[in-house]
């Protein structure tokens, strides 16, 4: 699934550079993302109840993400390249709020988890 999405999906991640520094390329970081939170799946759906290709948490999103255009429904957040533009927004979200430490970040974005950071990097460097 990963590989139909990477030919897909990510053409459309190579219009907004603001997520992350230079020196990443921000597509790659979106695909790892993907990779770890649902393997590629767009109706995942986790025991704490976040959605897609991207795990968004409706309960914490939704308004913010319905209120800047992203989605209309909560049902928008399994359509792939929806969910994706919301991971983007939440990410470039936390991105501002640490002064641009990619690490602090996806420790943000996964709901402060520790191990979550390395497992996105060591996807993203292909390990």
């Amino acid at each position: 699934m990963v590989v139909i999405i990477s030919l897909i999906i990510l053409p459309l991640l190579k219009e907004n550079k603001e997520v992350v520094t230079p020196e990443i390329d921000e597509a790659r970081l979106i695909n790892a993302i993907i990779y770890v939170e649902s393997s590629g799946n767009p109706k995942a759906k986790s025991h704490k109840g976040a959605v897609g290709l991207m795990q968004i948490m409706p309960k914490v999103w939704y308004k913010t993400l319905k209120k800047e255009g992203i989605i209309n429904v909560k049902k928008d957040l399994y359509i792939p390249h929806k969910n994706i533009e919301s991971g983007k927004y939440i990410l470039t979200h936390y991105y501002r709020k640490t002064n641009g430490d990619l690490h602090k970040t996806l420790y943000l974005y996964s709901g402060k988890s520790k191990h979550y950071p390395k497992k996105v990097m060591d996807k993203y460097y292909g390990k």
